[in-house]
């Protein structure tokens, strides 16, 4: 078990780094585009790299990258991030932002940023639950 979980937190790493170098230059949405599809096939997917990718795509100009689609695959992958991860808040603020912003639609942005307040209250909870709990031990 030692080795899978070493293998995983080598992952996490790579994953890292990935997002460290590559989603975080926004500037270069165009050109990072290729790679970042690249290695989210090599990670078969995965949704660590979701929000950047939903956002990466919002950025770019380029018709060849424009060609495979349309604003309305963000709002879904958007959606399907928070149904995957409902406990990050990042997706409902991003989310949000987008139907906002971009889809200039505040009725579905103002449900989303409800959505992600309350799922941001209830974590809280849970955090003061445990640390009152490690404070009384």
């Amino acid at each position: 078990m030692g080795k899978f979980i070493d293998d995983f937190i080598k992952h996490n790493e790579y994953v890292f780094e990935f997002r460290k170098q590559v989603m975080d230059d926004t500037t270069n949405a165009d050109k990072n585009f290729k790679q970042v599809k690249e290695f989210l096939i090599e990670c078969n997917y995965n949704p660590a790299v979701g929000v950047e990718l939903a956002s990466l795509l919002q950025l770019l100009d380029k018709p060849e990258n424009l060609s495979d689609f349309e604003l309305g695959d963000i709002r879904r992958l958007f959606l399907s991030l928070i149904k995957l991860q409902s406990d990050n808040l990042d997706a409902y603020l991003e989310a949000g932002h987008f139907e906002w912003a971009v889809m200039d639609n505040s009725e579905r942005a103002a449900t989303i940023a409800q959505e992600g307040i309350k799922r941001g209250k209830e974590k809280i909870k849970e955090l003061e639950r445990l640390l009152l709990s490690i404070e009384q031990d």
